[in-house]
Order: C-alpha cells, then structure tokens, then sequence
C-alpha cells in the first residue's frame, strides 16, 4: 500500500534530488570525516551491499525546516553534495516538510512500505520508537565503537527509550541569558556582569526598568518571552529546588515548599516589583521581541535560536551572553539549569536501505556537514570537540554554557499525559504572572488538577 501523501495544496513539501549536474555546481566540498570507514558491515539481519554494476540506490530524507520555506532546501543541497561525491551509488532526495504536517506525513510515511529512509525527530521520538516504526540503533553504533563519545553526553537522552538508542544526535540546542549592554552602561551596571542571582534579578530589573519610557528590566511575559515561553517557565520550580515528578511520573512535587518558594518569586517579579513589560505586551508572541531589539529590554532567558534573531535584525545590538542566574538550588545542576534539546535523524525500521542510510547518518553529523548546515540554522554542534563558534565570543559564550542545558527526560519523563501537565502548570503560573493567584494557591491548585490528569490516564 503505496503512503498517502500530505496536502500539498496547503502547503507543499519542497523536495530536491541532487544530481551529479547539480553537484558540480553546488557550492561546499570535501567533508571532514570522523574517521570512519566508508563501508561496514551491517548488523545482524540486514543484508549487506555489495557486487559490481548495481542500480543507484533511492534514499528519502525527510526534515521539516528551521528556517523560512525553501532556504534551508538551499543548504541541504550544499552539503549533501559532499555526500554524492563520496557515494555515487546513493541519490539522497530531501524533502522538506512543514512543522503543520510534519506529524501526519511520518505517520503515514512510517505506515507505508515507501518511507522516508531517514527522517528528522525531535525529543518526541518515542511517538515513532515505541510502536516500533524506527529501527534501534544499537548495532549500527557498536560497529563504530568511538563513535558515541564524540557527542555531547546529554543529547542521548531523549532518544532512548525503553533501553535503547532510536537516533543520532544531528542538532542541540541550549539556554542562556542575555542581555542589552548599552542599557547596562545606561543604568550604571557593568556591561560585561550580568545578573548572577536571584537577589540581582530584582537589583538589576529595578535599575533597567523605566516605565515612562516604556523600558522593562525582565523581558518575560504571561504567555509569552523573546521566542520561547513555556520550556524557559517550566525551570522556575527545578531552579528553585524543587522537582517537577518522580521517575515514574505517578507524583508532582510543585506544591512543595521549595515549589511553592519559586512561584511566589515569580509572582513578586511581575506583580510587586513590576520589572517586567505589561501583561497587554506579554501575550502576543514577538512583542516582547520586538521590544528588545528595539532597545527597550534589559535582559532575558531564552533559547540560544533567539541570538540569530536579534544579530540578523540589529547586527550592531551590543549584545551579552552568558548563564542563567542561580537559583536556590544547592545542586549546580539544576542552579543555572535551562531549556536543553536534541534533534536526531533517525532510520525507518522497514527502510529498504538501511545500511546506506546508516552511511548517510554518519555523513550528516561528520564536522564539516554541521558547520555548512546545522550551523546555519543557529543550533550548536553535537559533538564535543567541534565548535561554530570561530572566534565569535557571542558563539563562544553560548558553547560555553551547553553544560547548563537539560532535557526534558531528566526532569519531566515523557509519558502521554506529560503534555497536559505541563499545559496546567503554564496556565497556573500565567494566572501567576497577571496577579490573578498568589503563587501557593496557583501551586497547591495546579498540583492536584496534575494529579487528576495522571490519574486519569493510568
């Protein structure tokens, strides 16, 4: 049964197959490899290539974009060029696929007996993993025995499930605060210390607030921050001290004391020191934004993406970077701790190629293939030894800070009512922020609503 297709007249995939024409005129070369051999032999079950004269094999990778509609067709087709050269016998057809269908296109995709060889996952990859629509990848790793260390440790988590491995580490993303030096120098701070604490949160946010100048110390809103609101709002607890769940996600701990603690410091930060914009500027995504590349923000905690945004509107914002302020947390880990995301390419379980998408997979995340394309897309590098950083001290700043990054697995596991839960503490700290509860109430109310939606999926 051939796969039924996305809607294209909503809005079509954008597919390219690089030719050997193509190549020679795309730009970017030689990759640097990894040190790995061009041909292994597959795990047990898969059946190795091999012989003379053999037809060209098809592979389908499939990624839904981090950049406007075709741009990054345009890089893909730059790096997989490489790819060609090295592999004459393999034609990559990429299609890029819009996050409104990516969901249904892999379902229907991974269903079928035509799916994409490999394919673009998010922390959500158990969705795929589980019902066992994505091969483990356990073999293909244990015949590259170095391989797995040359990643940054944490990428790994989300992608195992049940014990095993369903993808390789392709893009990672972390958390950091920034910050408008001009605005510092204005107010008299230092430009190159940003808030530390929680205490300078409040110290700093006072000095950099001017509300007839419609200028705010805390760029944070009810619904919204710079780009990312909910995973940034989700930390306020675990910096504080306190847990979001036990391991088997059956609890909630935010009703605490130390849970209680950090919402009732974030109802002060909007309500009784009033170093945030209005709650009318913090429900629209790209206000807040707006408002800061304008040079009415003093700082804020986003996701590292958010750097791109800023530099490609202002590239003369005088812009700092660096760690959250600490938390009450006593554990370091969790003090400064901040969104933190993986994404992977992972391989289709019934991909009739699997060993030449296995070369494929390894190819995409060999230093060069990152540098001419996850780069590009503002995310940072997934192994340990490369940076992208190239002497930019903002890069650097940001690299410097991965450690600080933490999924969502290590906090919140990824159980099928994980989304409603995170849904009711979001709109408990909103009511929060817009005065509408004081932090114990929101806290002891939300928690036992979060328990009734556990419950009630048990």
């Amino acid at each position: 049964m051939k796969c039924r297709k996305p809607n294209n007249r909503r809005k079509p995939m954008l597919t390219a197959r690089m030719s050997r024409r193509q190549f020679l005129h795309a730009s970017g070369a030689g990759a640097m490899s990894l040190a790995l051999a061009a041909c292994v032999q597959a795990p047990a079950g898969q059946q190795a290539g091999g012989g003379a004269a053999q037809a060209p094999v098809d592979l389908k990778l499939w990624k839904a974009p981090h950049k406007p509609a075709g741009e990054e067709v345009k890089i893909a087709e730059s790096v997989l060029a490489g790819f060609h050269e090295r592999h004459p016998d393999i034609r990559v057809e990429y299609s890029e696929v819009p996050w409104a269908q990516y969901g249904e296109a892999l379902t229907a995709g991974y269903a079928s007996d035509d799916p994409p060889d490999v394919a673009y996952q998010t922390e959500g990859i158990s969705r795929y993993a589980l019902p066992g629509q994505l091969e483990a990848l356990d073999g293909w790793f244990d015949l590259e025995p170095e391989l797995k260390d040359k990643f940054q440790p944490q990428a790994f988590g989300p992608a195992t499930i049940e014990g095993k491995l369903y993808g390789v580490p392709w893009v990672l993303a972390g958390n950091v605060q920034l910050w408008n030096k001009t605005l510092f120098e204005q107010a008299g701070l230092d430009p190159n210390k940003p808030a530390d604490t929680w205490e300078e949160i409040i110290e700093y946010g006072k000095k950099l607030t001017n509300p007839d100048a419609d200028q705010f110390g805390f760029m944070i809103g009810p619904r919204t921050a710079l780009e990312f609101h909910g995973w940034n709002t989700v930390f306020w607890p675990l910096n504080g001290g306190g847990k979001w769940t036990n391991e088997d996600f059956t609890e909630i701990y935010l009703d605490d004391e130390k849970g209680i603690q950090a919402a009732e410091f974030y109802y002060d930060l909007f309500n009784t020191h009033q170093i945030t914009p209005p709650p009318d500027l913090g429900q629209v995504t790209g206000q807040l934004m707006s408002m800061f590349q304008a040079g009415k923000g003093g700082f804020a905690f986003e996701v590292n993406t958010a750097i791109a945004v800023i530099r490609d509107a202002n590239p003369d914002f005088d812009l700092g970077v660096g760690p959250k302020p600490a938390g009450l947390a006593e554990d370091p880990k969790w003090a400064r701790a901040g969104y933190g995301a993986a994404g992977y390419a992972a391989m289709a379980a019934n991909s009739r190629h699997q060993e030449q998408a296995w070369e494929l997979m390894k190819y995409l995340v060999e230093p060069e293939s990152l540098k001419g394309w996850i780069k590009l897309l503002g995310w940072q590098p997934v192994l340990k030894e490369l940076s992208f950083a190239d002497g930019d001290p903002i890069i650097e700043a940001v690299e410097a800070n991965l450690g600080n990054a933490v999924m969502a697995n290590d906090y919140i596991p990824d159980k099928p009512y994980r989304g409603d839960v995170m849904g009711e503490f979001l709109n408990q700290y909103e009511a929060i922020a817009l005065g509408q509860k004081s932090g114990k109430d929101a806290m002891i109310e939300g928690a036992q609503r979060m328990r009734e939606l556990i419950a009630a999926r048990q």
